[in-house]
């Protein structure tokens, strides 16, 4: 769980200095992902998935920001981490709770 607070916090932090967003892109070709400028991120989600579904693809992206975006590594082994990550995340919901961007999200 201590990487869940710190990716959390992680995102808190990106929020808050207005460095990290959420948008919502219909016809995606892929349920969300993660796009990064200067260190700056966007992560875009298909407004179609469910809130659950949302939630897991933000920790999905989350984990890449935190722990792959301008690195070397395997793509494979990065989307295994990504996705081992967001089943353990979604266990804790209240971790996101006031964050905004988790706020507004759509089918809330």
């Amino acid at each position: 769980m201590e990487e869940v607070v710190q990716i959390a916090l992680k995102l808190q932090r990106l929020e808050n200095c207005g460095e990290l967003r959420i948008v919502y892109v219909e016809n995606l070709g892929a349920k969300a992902l993660v796009m990064t400028n200067s260190d700056k991120f966007c992560i875009a989600v298909d407004p179609a998935l469910s809130y659950e579904q949302q939630i897991k693809e933000i920790w999905h992206e989350a984990k890449h920001i935190y722990s792959h975006l301008n690195k070397t590594c395997s793509i494979s082994i990065a989307e295994k981490e990504a996705e081992e990550f967001s089943e353990i995340a979604v266990k804790y919901p209240e971790i996101l709770v006031g964050l905004s961007m988790v706020d507004n999200l759509v089918g809330r």
